[in-house]
């Protein structure tokens, strides 16, 4: 059972068959999110140990992980040796009946079990298939091993992030994974749309450094439109060049708290008590504002310090200011906000009962995206996959016995 008050509606990717090659977070998130659009998801792993993220913690039974079901929920799994000729005859039977393949090992490995697109076009000559990497295809750092961490320190965010005399700092969630995960759900639509148009198959490339570059929406063009002259470089928990925005801390927490023009700049100096500051030169613009930096956060900090989180929010809320609160993983899996868009589900598992787990974010007016079911045991539709592309009873336990196959049911 999946919790949610789904309306059983159709989901937009019905039909669709995904080979899934990926393990551990980037491509998982995008087979996910493809898996929760209605796309059947087929998952090849390795056989005895499967997907690295069935032995990540936070055990649910042996072999299932939080981590693991999190991202593989609603998917099926077979699971088998890569190195015998024979798995390889399954795979691209498999791809004669699959539209969409995608895989996340380092570049040359699909090529080394002739699974690579030149290879899967020859047998379905539509097929889309998609490469997740940490440095993509292509480039002097393509067969370089990489990661989240690694992508965050090399795109430039690690240093862009933290305080300014403190060191680079990663974010506290894998969004290189994601992130990338993310584009490729959207490259992979966007070439569905494509086939379905043209009939024409497609390779998409994707490099989690080229995905995590792309997030900078000012620092990339602060440096090009300077020359140079200006590097940008962590600036801590208020904004470099916005003045005021940033976290504050209140009497009993943090809050954020931004004001983007002259108008809210007032409100502001309302709520605060202090309208002295409207027609103070040095915090009329931003501009000033800016140059007056420290003056104003200080301002700002010595006003709310002795105040409530909660109190400061309603305050700066009704008054239409930026605002939240700043919440613990705690807080925000409990908040109303997280309820009311259903952004937790409940999955049934074996041997553990319900499992909350979080919901896709997309959400649809005239068909449906969400949770469709558990987490896999490794290899558990060996046989019903088989079975569906003309292997017999006999033959599937057959390749069991030969290694080929392996399941742990």
């Amino acid at each position: 059972m999946v919790g949610g008050a789904f309306s059983g509606k159709k989901k937009i990717f019905k039909g669709v068959r995904v080979l899934d090659f990926s393990r551990v977070l980037a491509g998982p998130y995008c087979t996910r999110m493809l898996a929760d659009m209605g796309a059947e998801v087929i998952k090849v792993e390795q056989p005895v140990t499967g997907d690295d993220a069935r032995g990540f913690p936070y055990v649910i039974s042996p072999g299932n992980t939080g981590y693991y079901l999190q991202q593989n929920c609603g998917k099926k799994s077979i699971s088998l040796d890569m190195r015998k000729k024979e798995a390889i005859a399954i795979l691209k039977k498999l791809v004669a009946v699959s539209d969409v393949v995608v895989e996340n090992f380092r570049p040359g490995i699909m090529a080394k079990y002739t699974l690579d697109y030149e290879s899967l076009r020859a047998v379905k000559n539509d097929i889309i298939m998609c490469s997740i990497s940490a440095y993509g295809q292509t480039g002097p750092l393509s067969s370089f091993v990489g990661n989240d961490l690694t992508t965050q320190a090399m795109s430039g965010l690690m240093d862009m992030t933290g305080e300014p005399d403190g060191p680079p700092t990663n974010v506290g969630a894998a969004i290189g994974d994601t992130i990338a995960g993310a584009h490729a759900f959207g490259a992979i639509s966007s070439a569905l749309y494509h086939r379905e148009r043209t009939g024409c198959g497609e390779y998409i490339d994707i490099s989690m450094l080229d995905c995590m570059f792309a997030q900078f929406e000012i620092a990339v063009q602060t440096y090009v439109l300077t020359k140079g002259e200006k590097n940008p470089r962590r600036a801590g928990i208020h904004h470099p060049t916005v003045v005021p925005l940033g976290t504050y801390r209140a009497a009993d927490g943090w809050v954020v708290i931004g004001v983007f023009n002259d108008s809210a700049w007032k409100r502001l100096a309302e709520i605060m008590g202090k309208t002295e500051l409207i027609e103070d030169n040095r915090f009329a613009g931003n501009a000033a504002r800016a140059a007056n930096r420290e003056t104003v956060i200080g301002i700002v900090q010595e006003w709310v310090k002795n105040i409530s989180v909660k109190k400061a929010v309603v305050l700066l809320q009704e008054a239409r200011i930026l605002t939240a609160p700043v919440l613990s993983v705690s807080d925000v899996i409990n908040h109303p906000q997280i309820k009311a868009r259903e952004m937790l589900a409940g999955v049934e598992h074996e041997g553990v009962g319900t499992v909350k787990i979080t919901n896709s974010p997309l959400k649809l007016r005239n068909t449906e995206a969400g949770v469709s079911g558990k987490a896999p045991l490794l290899g558990e539709n060996n046989r019903d996959v088989l079975t569906g592309i003309g292997f017999s009873s006999t033959e599937i336990d057959l390749l069991k016995k030969n290694g080929v196959i392996y399941d742990k049911l």
